[in-house]
Order: C-alpha cells, then structure tokens, then sequence
C-alpha cells in the first residue's frame, strides 16, 4: 500500500528528530552511529544555515520516515547535487523514496528554476540506484565507490 508522502522544511527540532531515530544500514554505512546531542547540533549549525543546501523531512502518513536535500546547489549554473537517507528498514522497499524524490525534483526545477541534477550511490546500494533511475536519472559511470547519475530539467519524465 502506497503512503501518502509529503515533504517539510527542516527545522532543528525535525534534524534531532531524525537523528535520534537513524538506524544506519549496515548494507551501505558500516560506521556504528549513536545520536549525540551535541553533535547533531553542531551539524544543524553548520549545514542548516548553508546557503548551497536545502533540507526537507520526508513524512509517510505523517510519520518521520527520512530526509532528503539538495547540496552543493549553484543557482547561477542551475546545478545541484542531491542526497537522501530513511530513517530505518520499515520505510524502504515501499515508494517512499521514489515519490519523495520525485517532490524534490519537482521542487528544484519548478520552484528553484535549476536545470540539471546530479546524484551517486555506493555500488551495493541497489535500492536507490533503482529509485534514480525510476525517476529519470541516466547513469553517466563509475568509480571504486560510487555509481553516477544526471538528471536534466527537459528529460524529467
């Protein structure tokens, strides 16, 4: 069954909200994570306030389910990398992502008139590399780590 996904503006409450339930898969991040107070503060201070980033809270039915956000955003070249992370296994595998991405995409060529996007996954993260593609990214190559993909405004499906 479909969720009804929305998108919201981060805030300082939503960013500890999300970090304090993160539950990292070990499939793509084997680092072990616990939620630090401080810390998560102190990223909020630095990357919540940059200008070439923009965060928004995924809700599923209303429930905290992850975050996505464009990064490295050069509006004067219409560019802009993206990143997204679930909360936890429950919300994967169930469209959450791939209609949250289609939000932001929607969102950084409608609202912020950018014209291209750009965005990489680790090799053995199948799941999103398939929600990219779904959502009309073109694979462009590869590295030891990372699979790239492009998206440009006049291809969006």
């Amino acid at each position: 069954m479909m969720r009804r996904v929305t998108l919201v503006p981060a805030t300082e409450a939503l960013w500890h909200d999300f970090y304090r339930a993160y539950v990292p898969d070990p499939l793509m991040d084997d680092t072990p994570w616990q939620y630090d107070f401080d810390r998560v503060s102190d990223s909020w201070s630095l990357k919540g306030s940059d200008p070439t980033r923009r965060y928004f809270y995924i809700l599923a039915d209303g429930v905290l389910a992850g975050e996505i956000y464009l990064k490295h955003m050069d509006i004067a070249r219409g560019t802009s990398s993206l990143g997204m992370a679930l909360v936890d296994d429950r919300f994967k595998s169930r469209g959450i992502g791939t209609e949250a991405l289609r939000q932001l995409i929607a969102y950084a060529f409608g609202t912020l008139g950018l014209t291209a996007l750009d965005a990489d996954t680790v090799h053995r993260n199948t799941r999103s590399r398939r929600v990219l593609e779904k959502c009309g990214f073109a694979f462009t190559g590869s590295d030891d780590t990372f699979h790239y993909f492009h998206l440009e405004r006049e291809a969006t499906p």
